[in-house]
Formats: structure tokens, sequence, C-alpha cells
């Protein structure tokens, strides 16, 4: 195992409450430390958005230790404390085995053993984790060179590690864009190898990652990796069916549907959910609706109404409440022009 000598000073309250968190159960005999993206984040000098601790004490260990303790995930070991005025989950080191149906393990047991619970972890980025007693950060499974490569790659054989739950193939598009890394080879040929499971998935965890997409660093990065590796015709197909639908080359001379709605992508600047949704939906119907006239002039005629109905149905499909779906529905007429005025 890989060990690097850290030293993350950092001002951060909550920071400092996870250390303080994690050196507690040090002092009490158990094994603890952070984990996951705050590890990540903080060795590509970013701001972690949580901390997360990784500990061989028991729920029942935690709850003895500490005044403030919440279980929100009974099952695999999950607690929320809360210690210096923040709530910090802490997930009791665990194994699991034999996932049956592409989410839910059949086994969990917990392990005394941190290095064996960050081998079932999803990417090698993601599966460091942060001694604070000894400031170091403990590698066992190449993340740190992954780092510095700028390479998203599965813990372990990638086929096995997607199977388990399909929706790390969109979690490897979503990381891969928003660091601006590549996908390992052998974790992209899985990816397209699996890619037809993801439609298998459940609306509602679909629109969760693909919104973080949009609304992430580089959202059209992200759609064209989706596109790339087969997931758009997966859990979008409609947004795939815009790849090579051509436009007037006077009126777009930028190229295709696909083409013209990634540059749309391109131009917002931190958008809220549903504007990145409308921006994404808004030629939608462009396909169904494309006819050259006797002119010899593209043309789509009715794209706006029935690309209403075809963007009702896409975030009926995705679980939308009844009034973000109206919100992006209306919004996606005039989305053109609110990216571009913003």
């Amino acid at each position: 195992m890989r060990r690097l000598q850290c030293d993350f000073s950092s001002g951060n309250p909550e920071f400092q409450a996870a250390i303080h968190l994690a050196r507690r159960l040090g002092e009490a005999g158990f094994a603890a430390g952070l984990v996951g993206g705050s590890v990540r984040d903080l060795l590509l000098g970013r701001v972690p958005s949580d901390f997360d601790i990784v500990t061989s004490a028991r729920p029942e260990e935690l709850a003895a230790l500490f005044e403030d303790v919440r279980a929100v995930g009974a099952s695999f070991g999950v607690s929320l404390v809360g210690i210096d005025g923040f709530r910090i989950e802490v997930a009791t080191a665990r194994e699991e085995r034999n996932y049956l149906d592409g989410r839910h393990p059949e086994l969990v047991k917990y392990t005394s053993s941190l290095e064996c619970d960050v081998t079932r972890r999803d990417f090698t980025i993601n599966a460091l984790w942060f001694d604070p007693v000894a400031g170091e950060v403990c590698d066992c499974v190449g993340g740190i060179d992954d780092l510095e490569r700028g390479v998203i790659r599965t813990v372990g054989d990638p086929g096995k590690r997607f199977s388990e739950d399909f929706l790390r193939m969109l979690r490897a598009v979503r990381f891969a864009a928003r660091l601006g890394f590549e996908l390992d080879p052998a974790t992209e040929r899985a990816i397209r190898r699996l890619a037809p499971r993801a439609a298998e998935l459940a609306g509602e965890r679909i629109c969760s990652e693909v919104t973080r997409m949009l609304c992430g660093h580089d959202p059209a990065g992200a759609i064209r990796l989706m596109l790339r590796t087969g997931l758009l015709e997966a859990v979008l197909p409609e947004v795939a069916a815009l790849d090579g639908v051509g436009q007037p080359p006077e009126f777009h001379p930028e190229g295709d549907v696909f083409t013209h709605t990634m540059l749309m992508l391109e131009h917002m600047v931190s958008p809220e959910p549903n504007l990145a949704w409308s921006v994404l939906l808004h030629d939608i119907a462009k396909p169904e609706t494309r006819m050259v006239d006797e002119t010899g002039r593209v043309r789509f005629f009715g794209h706006e109404s029935a690309g209403a109905v075809r963007a009702g149905g896409i975030l009926d499909r995705l679980r939308f409440s009844a009034a973000d779906r109206a919100e992006a529905s209306s919004r996606r007429r005039g989305a053109t022009k609110s990216v571009l005025a913003g």
C-alpha cells in the first residue's frame, strides 16, 4: 500500500470537525479516516463539498462514543454524527458480495479493515483515505497514480464493478467531465459493452446523475462522452437521435442538431437544473419533423409543439415533479435566448 505524507492545512470548519471526529475514534482504539471524494479533491487542490469518515467502529460503538448519532443507512452501517456544529457521515467499514439486481448486494458484512472497505468502491480516485493521526493518504488501489495521470479507472475488474451498479457507468462519465480526465481504456470498453443495461436504471437515478452533469463543469463534454460510449442511446435515446440530423447551413453553420445543442450547453454558466434540461431538450423533436421542401431547403415544421410533447414524455420518464416538469417544458422554447443572454 502506498502512503503519501500530506499536510491538509485548512481553515474549513467542517474539515476540522471531521478531523476531530476521526481522531477521537483513533483515541478510542478504532481505525478511522477521511475517505472518498473529499480526499480526492484535497489532493487536487479543490474545495470538497462534504467530508465522509470510514471507521472500524460499528454503529452501536459510535452511539456509545458520541452523544449525537443518528442512523441514516442502518443496513449499511451509515450514521450521521453531530460534532462541533456539523453532521458528519460516518460509515462502518464493510465488504459486499453477490450483487443480484444491478444495485443491491445480497451480503453486507462489517470488517475492521479499511483496506477491505475501499476495494468495494467504484473508482480508484474515490478509494483513498486520509489518516489524520499519521498525516498520510493511504492508497491500496493505485488512485494516487490515476489522479496524477488524469484517468478514471475502476477498482478491480470494470465489468464486475459496473454490473454491481449500472449507475457507476454514468458516474464515470460525470467524473471524467467534471475533472477533465480520460476514461481508462479497459473501463471505457466495459462501459461500451454494458451501456444498454443502463436503461434498466430507475428514472430518478438517471435524472439525478445527468442533472449533475448538466449543471457541472463541462456539460457538453459529458453528453458527448455519453454518446461515444453508448450510454446516451440507453438512457436518453431521443437526445442521441439528434446526432447526424442536418440543418440548413445558412442558419446553422455550426452543423447538425446535436452539434447545435452541444454548443448551447457550452454557453451555459452555472445553470439551475430546469434551465439546463430545457436547453438539452429545446430541439428534441427536430428528427421527427425534419423534411426537405420543393426548393431543397431543410425545414422542421411543427417541431416546437411536437417538442413540447416529446420533452414532457422524457421528463415524466425521469420522474420529474409536476412543478419542475412544467417549468422545464415552459422554458424550453426560450432556452436558446436565455442561455445566450446569460
